[in-house]
C-alpha cells in the first residue's frame, strides 16, 4: 500500500534490485576470467590476447611484477575502468535527455539496456562476448543518475538529506545480498550442473537477467513521471553543451548548471566534485580489486567473498540508513570525512592480515588502545557525575575515597579545592589501575611461560570484555571502581603481545617490529578518545533525557570492540610458543616474589640467560630509565584530562581532539622515525625525542 503513495519507496526498491542484479557478478569475477584464460586456444579468442598485450603495457609501465596474481588484478581493474568510463558517459548523456524528454521514458530505455547485457552474459562462452556484456551494461548504467534526479524532483531542501540516506542504504542492502546470492547460486550450479564448465557463472547470469525484468515492469508500474513538460528544458542540445557534460575539465567547473545563485555556491560544488572524484577512485578500485585480492592472497572461493561483501554491505547500510540520515544540518562533510577516513584506514590495515604474525599484533593493540583511550577524556565528567549523585544513590565509597583524597592533600599540601581534589581523585583511580596491571602483567606472563601465549592472551581479553560490561552498568562509583579493577587486573594483554613479537622476531627483525606496535599504539590515541567524545556528544544530542547516557554509549562501544578483537585473535593469532619450548618447571613463592616485588623486579633475577653481568647491569639501567619515564607519562596520560576540563574548561570533544594531536605526533615518531634508528644508536635517539 505504501508503494504508490511515496515515490522514495519506489525508488528504494528499484535501486534495491539493481544493485542486487549487479553486485551478483562481484564473487566470481576472478574465477570468470582464470576460466576464459584457460579456454583461450580452444576458442580461439584473440580479444584475451591483446587484452594481456595491454596488461603487459601496464605493468611495464608501473612496474608491477611479471606474475600471473598481478596479471589477473590488472586485468580485472581493465574491465571495471572500462565499465566505470562507460558509465560516466552514459550516466552524463542521459542526464540531459532526461531533462529533455522527461526521467521515466530515459530511466526505463537504460534498464532496458542493462536486461541486454545480462542477456549477453548468459551466451557469454567467450571473452569476447563477455567484454560486448560488459561495455552495453557500462553504457546502459544510468538508472542511478536518474533515480537521484527523480529524488532531487520529488522532495525538499530539508527531506533530501533523509531520502539520500535511504537510498544509500538500497545500495548498502545490494551489497549485503547481491555478492552472497552470486556465490550462492554458483555453488548450486555446480552441484547440479557438475559436467557444464560454465554453469559456476550462467546460473548467476540469469538470476541477473531475470531481476532486470522485475525491475523494468516495476518502474513501469509504480514510478510516475515526476519531470513535468512545464519544467522540462526545450532548447536543443548543443555541440558545446555535450562537451561541457563529458570533458572532466569542464565538467568540475559545473558549466551546464545555470541556476546557481552565486559564485560562492558554484566555489562549493566544485570543491564537493573534486572531493566525491578522489574519492570515487579509492572506493572502485576497493571495488573491483578487492575480490581479485581475496581470491589469490587467502584463495577464498565464491561463497567466501560473497559472506565478505555481506558484512562490507552490512556496515554501509547501519551508517548510511542508520547515521547518515541522522547528521544534523551543516555537518553533512565532517561526518563523511570522518568515517570515510576510519573505515579506509582500518580496511587498508586489515588487507594484510594472515601475511604476517607482527599485522595482527598492529591491529590486535590497535583495537586494544581503541577501546582502552576512549574513556580518556570522559573520566573528569564521569567523577563529577558520581560526585553529584553520591546522596541520590548511598554510595559510600565515594565518601571513603575523598577521605583518602584528604589524607593525600594533607601530606602533599594542595589546597583544598574542588578543581585539586577531581585531580587527586582522578589519579588514585590511575594508580590503582596501573599497581593492578603491573602485578597482572608480571603474574600472565609467567603463566604464558608455562602454558602458552594465546590461552592466557585470550583469557586476559575476556577478562578486559568483562570489565567494559561492568562499566555499561556502572550507575554508582562502586561498580565503576569494580569494573577498573577487572580492566587492571586483565590489563596482561600488551606484555603478551611483547612477548609473542619476541617469540616471532630476530634479533634484526624485532627495532622494526616493536617500532609498528608503538605505532599501534599512538593510531589508538589518535582515533580512541575522539571516538570516545564522538560517541558521547551523539548520545546526549539523542538520548538528552539520560544523565548516563554520555558515558554509557562509548562504554557499549568499548565492549564491543572488546569482543571483536577476542574474535580477531582466536582467527588469525597461532601459538607462538611451542610445548617443547615452554616452561615445565613449576613456579615457585620465590619465582613469584622476585616477579612482583620491585626491588627485587629491577634486579632481573627471573631471566636466568643473561650472557654476561654486563647485560645484565645494561638491563637493570634500562629498567630503571623506563620507569622513570613511565611515572612521568602514566602520570600525564591520566592527569592531563583534568587539568584541561578544570583548567581550561575543556569538553570531552576539545579533550578528543587533544589526544588526536597527541597520538599523531606519537605515530609519527614510532612508525616513520624509530624503525629506522641504525643499531646501537637507539638510547641517544631516544632521551633526545624525550627531551624535546
Amino acid at each position: 500500500m505504501g508503494i504508490k503513495s511515496n515515490i522514495i519507496n519506489v525508488l528504494f526498491i528499484s535501486i534495491l534490485i539493481d544493485f542486487l542484479e549487479f553486485t551478483i557478478i562481484l564473487p566470481l569475477l576472478p574465477k570468470i576470467l582464470t576460466y576464459y584464460g584457460s579456454q583461450v586456444d580452444a576458442n580461439h579468442d584473440t580479444l584475451y590476447h591483446k587484452t594481456m598485450s595491454f596488461v603487459q603495457f601496464i605493468r611495464d609501465l608501473t612496474g608491477a611484477p611479471n606474475d600471473a596474481k598481478w596479471n589477473s588484478v590488472l586485468f580485472g581493474g581493465i574491465i571495471g575502468s572500462l565499465f566505470s568510463l562507460l558509465q560516466f558517459f552514459s550516466s552524463t548523456l542521459c542526464g540531459i535527455a532526461s531533462d529533455r524528454y522527461g526521467r521515466k521514458s530515459v530511466l526505463l530505455f537504460s534498464m532496458v539496456g542493462i536486461s541486454l547485457s545480462y542477456a549477453l552474459w548468459c551466451v557469454s562462452f567467450n571473452l569476447t562476448i563477455f567484454m560486448l556484456a560488459r561495455v552495453v551494461s557500462g553504457l546502459s548504467k544510468a538508472n542511478v543518475a536518474i533515480i537521484l534526479a527523480i529524488v532531487s524532483d520529488t522532495t525538499t531542501e530539508k527531506e533530501r538529506n533523509r531520502a539520500m540516506a535511504w537510498i544509500g542504504a538500497a545500495f548498502s542492502l545490494g551489497f549485503i545480498f547481491g555478492p552472497l546470492l552470486g556465490a550462492f547460486c554458483s555453488q548450486l550450479a555446480i552441484i547440479y550442473w557438475p559436467a557444464s564448465s560454465i554453469s559456476f557463472f550462467i546460473l548467476p547470469a540469469c538470476v541477473s537477467l531475470v531481476l532486470s525484468l522485475i525491475n523494468i515492469g516495476f518502474i513501469s508500474k509504480f514510478c510516475p513521471e515526476t519531470l513535468p513538460i512545464s519544467k522540462r528544458n526545450e532548447t536543443k542540445t548543443s555541440i558545446t553543451d555535450v562537451y561541457n557534460a563529458i570533458f572532466p575539465w569542464r565538467l568540475f567547473k559545473f558549466s551546464t548548471i545555470h541556476n546557481i545563485k552565486s559564485k560562492h555556491d558554484v566555489t562549493i560544488l566544485r570543491r564537493l566534485g573534486i572531493a566525491s572524484f578522489l574519492y570515487m577512485i579509492v572506493f572502485a578500485g576497493l571495488e573491483f580489486t578487492i575480490t581479485f585480492l581475496v581470491y589469490n592472497r587467502f584463495n577464498w572461493n565464491s561463497m567466501q567473498q560473497g559472506k565478505m561483501f555481506f558484512l562490507m554491505g552490512l556496515c554501509m547500510a547501519v551508517v548510511q540508513g542508520g547515521y547518515v540520515r541522522r547528521i544534523p544540518d551543516g555537518k553533512e562533510i565532517t561526518a563523511a570525512m570522518t568515517v570515510s577516513y576510519l573505515n579506509q584506514d582500518i580496511t587498508c590495515i586489515i588487507m594484510g592480515i594472515k601475511s604476517n604474525i607482527i599485522n595482527v599484533l598492529f591491529i590486535s593493540i590497535l583495537i586494544d588502545f581503541l577501546e582502552f583511550t576512549i574513556i580518556l577524556p570522559l573520566l573528569p565528567k564521569i567523577l563529577t557525575y558520581y560526585g553529584s549523585q553520591v546522596d541520590a544513590n548511598h554510595d559510600t565509597l565515594y565518601h571513603k575515597t575523598m577521605s583518602f583524597v584528604q589524607f593525600i592533600r594533607d601530606i602533599t599540601g594542595a589546597p583544598n579545592d574542588a578543581k585539586w581534589n577531581s585531580v587527586l581523585f582522578g589519579g588514585i583511580i590511575g594508580s590503582l589501575f596501573s599497581l593492578l596491571q603491573f602485578f597482572s602483567s608480571t603474574l600472565c606472563g609467567i603463566a604464558s611461560d608455562r602454558y602458552g601465549r594465546k590461552s592466557v592472551l585470550l583469557l586476559s581479553m575476556v577478562g578486559i570484555s568483562l570489565s567494559y560490561a561492568l562499566w555499561c552498568v556502572s550507575f554508582n562509583l562502586t561498580i565503576f571502581m569494580l569494573a577498573r579493577v577487572v580492566s587492571g587486573l586483565s590489563k596482561a594483554n600488551v606484555a603478551i603481545i611483547l612477548a609473542i613479537v619476541s617469540d616471532t622476531t630476530t634479533e634484526k627483525e624485532r627495532n622494526r617490529a616493536m617500532a609498528w606496535i608503538g605505532a599501534a599504539f599512538s593510531l589508538g590515541f589518535i582515533f580512541g578518545p575522539l571516538l570516545g567524545a564522538f560517541c558521547s556528544q551523539l548520545a546526549i544530542i539523542y538520548w538528552p533525557a539520560s544523565s548516563v547516557s554520555f558515558f554509557i554509549l562509548p562504554a557499549c562501544v568499548s565492549l564491543v570492540l572488546s569482543l571483536i578483537n577476542i574474535g580477531f585473535i582466536s582467527k588469525f593469532c597461532p601459538e607462538t610458543l611451542p610445548i617443547s619450548k615452554r616452561n615445565e618447571t613449576k613456579t615457585s613463592i620465590t619465582d613469584v616474589y622476585n616477579a612482583i616485588f620491585p626491588w627485587r623486579l629491577f634486579k632481573f633475577s627471573t631471566i636466568h640467560n643473561i650472557k654476561s653481568k654486563h647485560d645484565v647491569t645494561i638491563l637493570r639501567r634500562l629498567g630503571i630509565a623506563s620507569f622513570l619515564y613511565m611515572i612521568v607519562f602514566a602520570g600525564l596520560e591520566f592527569t592531563i584530562t583534568f587539568l584541561v576540563y578544570n583548567r581550561f574548561n575543556w569538553n570531552s570533544m576539545q579533550q578528543g581532539k587533544m589526544f588526536f594531536v597527541m597520538g599523531l605526533c606519537m605515530a609519527v615518531v614510532q612508525g616513520g622515525y624509530v624503525r629506522r634508528i641504525p643499531d646501537g644508536k637507539e638510547i641517544t635517539a631516544a632521551m633526545t625525542v624525550s627531551y624535546l
